[in-house]
């Protein structure tokens, strides 16, 4: 018996050596994998804050499509009131031509006064403008000229 005995207590030593320096191993393992899941934990947790910035930032669209579309109402509002303003010029432009040609006549009647009583000379145009004002044969009339420069062009080009 004392040579079994010796024998199981090699094999118990062996078995105990063996047993003493496999904990350690395991243990070793199981801490560096502990270290690697939260690694990727604090990436997770990085990732997830960022994801929360971009979340808040899609909350303030909201908001602002309400401010664009307060823009785009005014915008409306001021198209409106251009349209309206331009449509009294329009009606200011035709007054004004219709003025014009009236003074443009005027002017030539004064210088026809001026020209038939010389000694009057109301008009305060030189000789050489009376005479291109009134035209030689007639066909120069500024009342002429002012309304062909406000009528349309029949082929739209200018």
């Amino acid at each position: 018996m004392t040579q079994r005995l010796r024998h199981a207590l090699a094999c118990s030593a062996a078995l105990l050596l063996v047993a003493l320096a496999l904990p350690g191993c395991v243990v070793n393992e199981i801490r560096d994998s502990l270290n690697g899941t939260n690694a990727k934990l604090d990436e997770t947790n990085n990732e997830l804050i960022e994801v929360q910035k971009q979340l808040e930032a899609i909350d303030l669209i909201p908001s602002i499509d309400r401010s664009l579309s307060s823009i785009d109402a005014s915008l409306k509002s001021i198209d409106a009131s251009l349209v309206t303003i331009n449509e009294g010029l329009g009606e200011t432009n035709e007054d004004l031509t219709k003025l014009d040609a009236h003074l443009a006549s005027l002017r030539k009647t004064i210088n026809n006064i001026d020209s038939t009583i010389p000694f009057l000379s109301i008009s305060g145009d030189d000789e050489k403008e009376a005479a291109d004002l009134e035209g030689a044969d007639g066909d120069d009339d500024p009342a002429d000229d002012a309304a062909e420069s406000t009528a349309p062009e029949a082929d739209g080009a200018e």
